[in-house]
């Protein structure tokens, strides 16, 4: 990690060529950090590279914050009828939806907003099983009546709901603020004094790059997750099997069948089934 904050608003020393083409290969090695020093070093990286002004291969710059689409891929959900449907589409299918949960007037939310909107049209093409929907508390009350802090952003899959963090790293957050912080007292001994509004836009806009890094690397390894459980072979032959017993075998059972096979000994255990006869009873 570096020393000062000043070096985060410092152009990197090595040559632009050379930072873009450590992201590439970091990116397409897929690999997983190697220590939480390793994650900081790439969560610097992605952030350096963006301060100078730097893009990616495919011409998209890094920072969500700064890049503008010119269609809405997350699509808002609006009552609580929509939302009872979509959760019984997606307890049914393969596809998994992602939901994130914000209110008005608040900076935070517009820049996981900016986040959400790009791993969105990263989807599109990369994992198209993946589905993004926002709600808004002002909106749409009756569905965020349990969430006490915004912005949250859940997956569901298969009936079941999970916290997707898009924090990150406190060391990384704290050498931030640090820098921030420098940042605003200068412009303050310059006569230029800044808002509590427009500091956090400044923490917001270096924030970013990790931001959507952390979010990426969460929702991919819920995605995985979802889909491992989802074609869990073994499952859906037990499902498809129970469904089927239910369907045609059960109602077919007359009732005096099924209480004598319930009396009997299937394995050779005593079975107790009704009330019992006493011990004296001849």
């Amino acid at each position: 990690m570096r020393g000062s904050g000043d070096d985060i608003f410092r152009a990197p020393e090595s040559g632009e060529k050379d930072l873009v083409d450590k992201i590439k290969n970091r990116r397409k090695k897929l690999e997983l950090y190697q220590s939480e020093s390793h994650k900081m070093k790439s969560l610097m990286m992605n952030s350096a590279g963006v301060r100078s002004d730097l893009v990616t291969g495919n011409g998209m710059a890094l920072n969500p914050i700064w890049a503008t689409f010119p269609t809405r891929c997350v699509k808002p959900i609006t009552s609580v009828e929509e939302m009872r449907e979509k959760l019984d589409y997606f307890s049914k299918t393969d596809d998994v939806m992602v939901v994130r949960y914000h209110q008005n007037n608040c900076t935070a939310c517009n820049a996981v907003d900016k986040v959400f909107e790009m791993l969105c049209h990263q989807a599109a093409t990369r994992t198209p099983g993946l589905k993004f929907y926002d709600v808004n508390r002002n909106d749409v009350p009756d569905l965020t009546k349990g969430l006490v802090r915004f912005p949250q952003i859940k997956g569901y899959s298969g009936g079941q709901w999970a916290d997707i963090d898009f924090k990150p790293p406190t060391a990384f957050r704290e050498e931030l603020y640090a820098a921030v912080e420098k940042e605003v007292k200068r412009l303050k001994n310059e006569g230029k004094p800044v808002t509590a509004l427009q500091a956090e836009e400044m923490y917001f806009s270096g924030a970013g790059p990790a931001m959507l890094e952390v979010t990426e690397e969460q929702l991919m390894k819920f995605y995985c997750k979802a889909q491992v459980r989802l074609h869990n072979y073994w499952r859906q032959v037990s499902m498809r099997r129970t469904w089927f017993y239910r369907k045609f075998i059960e109602p077919e059972v007359e009732e005096r069948v099924m209480d004598e096979w319930r009396a009997r000994s299937v394995f050779g255990e005593k079975v107790v089934y009704g009330p019992q006869p006493s011990d004296e009873f001849a």
